[in-house]
Formats: C-alpha cells, structure tokens, sequence
C-alpha cells in the first residue's frame, strides 16, 4: 500500500526529522527512488521531490557543532542554473 507520498512501486527506506536546509526544519523521506522533503512548520504544502537521477554528487561530514550534514548538487529543476547545491544538517537540538 502507497503512503501519502509514495508513487506506485516506491517504498520507504528511512525517514527522520530535524534535517535543515536554510535555517528551515525539514521531514525526510528517503525512498527506493527519491529524498523527498516535507516542511515540518508547513505540513499541508507539497513536498519537495529530488529524484535520485537529479543528484550529481553527494558528500558527507559534521559541523563545527558537530551535527552530521549532507551536502548534494542536483541538477536545477528550473533550469536557471546547471546544477545547485543543498546542505542538508542533521540537528541533534531535541
């Protein structure tokens, strides 16, 4: 059975909460086929996709806080840009 975000044949792998990109909190569901990012303050706005085929590149690494981070370049889905970047930081704050 589908999840509210889920496309036919998608399955969820992990989720977690707390992830923030620019200063915003994020839900994040990685699945079999994309991340998709759901705004914690504002629940009933369409999530944001990232198809795997989008990602470029992945690193990985810790803030001075030492809270673990992600950082992808993905393909511009507008189209202004090659490709942009996004850091993905996973809070550890309760």
């Amino acid at each position: 059975m589908a999840g509210p975000y889920l496309k036919s044949g998608e399955s969820i792998i992990l989720t977690t909460d707390r992830v923030l990109i620019d200063d915003i909190e994020y839900d994040v569901i990685l699945t079999s086929q994309r991340l998709t990012l759901v705004d914690s303050g504002h629940t009933s706005d369409q999530p944001q996709a990232i198809p795997f085929a989008t990602i470029l590149s992945v690193k990985g690494g810790t803030t001075p806080a030492r809270e673990p981070f992600i950082t992808l370049m993905v393909i511009d889905p507008i189209g202004l840009e090659d490709s942009r970047t996004m850091e993905l930081i996973f809070s550890q704050q309760p």
